[in-house]
């Protein structure tokens, strides 16, 4: 992606959601809060055994509180690159 360093939010809130805190932040657009949830996630993903996972498992569960939030992350996956499914309602 290109990134060298965190943002101030992402360096104040991934060390908590890695320790399995709850976390709340309110920042402006653009401030990194996607990547600060997203990153942990993938680290904690990344370590899950595939031969332990079984077809209809769900890993992780993202509540977003927009469809337009929705609506982004999946022209962010508009390649299929990652295997997620997503809902708006």
């Amino acid at each position: 992606m290109g990134f060298t360093e965190m943002t101030p939010v992402q360096a104040s809130t991934i060390p908590h959601f890695l320790k399995n805190k709850d976390v709340v932040v309110e920042a402006v657009t653009g401030s990194g809060k996607t990547l600060a949830f997203l990153i942990p996630l993938l680290e904690r993903l990344s370590k899950v055994s595939i031969a332990d996972v079984k077809r209809g498992d769900v890993l992780a569960l993202i509540i977003s509180p927009t469809r337009f939030f929705v609506s982004e992350k999946n022209r962010n996956n508009s390649s299929g690159s990652w295997p997620v499914k997503s809902s708006a309602f």
